[in-house]
């Protein structure tokens, strides 16, 4: 490919840069200004165009990379993901929790670990008055965490990370899908031969969970009185 000046460009090269370029422009303080006008003037195409793009980034992670060197394929994965954060954080609360809900049911097991690693970087920064928006995802995490959640799963670290980001702030209506994998919490800190580090993990999210239960009992007695 040659460049105005009749220069040979790497299309590689080409692709990376585009990338970063992409990645600066989805944090630009204008642009953030004018997503929040646009929303502001109800005008809700701009959180379905961003889901689209966060997709299509995604779905560019997943393409074959036979042709970049193993460094190439690592500048262009963080590249990418780079710029699948910054469009995350345009979006609004309910609108990245709708797109971590279809991001779940695509088949590509990539992009579905890409969600909980969406999840797991966004759910902290959520302000307690939009908290509630991102309910419904994080009850359909649990529920499919809670399917992986064994001594003897390939991606135990990964399920154990996203669960303890969860627990760390917990909405009233996921109480009752935390509760369940209770048991399979117990079995992975109590099975030998689990890694140290996921046990130690494991007690620390069951006492998390357990206080937060314990206030979610607190709130229902209160009620009742």
């Amino acid at each position: 490919m040659n460049d105005r000046d009749g220069e040979n460009v790497d299309p590689k090269e080409q692709i990376l840069s585009l990338m970063n370029f992409l990645a600066l422009a989805l944090e630009a303080k204008q642009l953030a200004g004018k997503v929040d006008a646009a929303r502001a003037a109800s005008l809700l195409d701009v959180d379905t165009t961003l889901s689209e793009l966060v997709r299509a980034l995604l779905d560019l992670s997943s393409l074959p990379m036979d042709a970049y060197s193993k460094a190439e394929r690592a500048d262009l994965a963080a590249a990418t993901s780079y710029s699948v954060q910054a469009a995350v954080r345009l979006m609004s609360t309910s609108a990245f929790s709708e797109a971590v809900l279809w991001l779940l049911d695509l088949a590509d097991p990539n992009v579905q670990a890409s969600a909980l690693t969406l999840l797991r970087t966004r759910l902290p920064t959520i302000k307690p008055a939009r908290r509630g928006d991102i309910s419904p995802a994080v009850v359909e995490v649990v529920d499919r965490l809670r399917t992986k959640l064994a001594p003897d799963a390939e991606d135990l670290e990964r399920t154990l990370s996203t669960l303890d980001v969860i627990v760390a702030s917990i909405y009233p209506d996921e109480d009752s899908a935390l509760a369940k994998i209770v048991p399979e919490l117990i079995a992975v800190s109590s099975t030998p031969g689990v890694a140290k580090a996921a046990q130690l993990t494991t007690l620390e999210i069951i006492r998390k969970l357990a206080y937060a239960l314990f206030l979610c009992c607190c709130r229902f007695d209160l009620t009742r009185s």
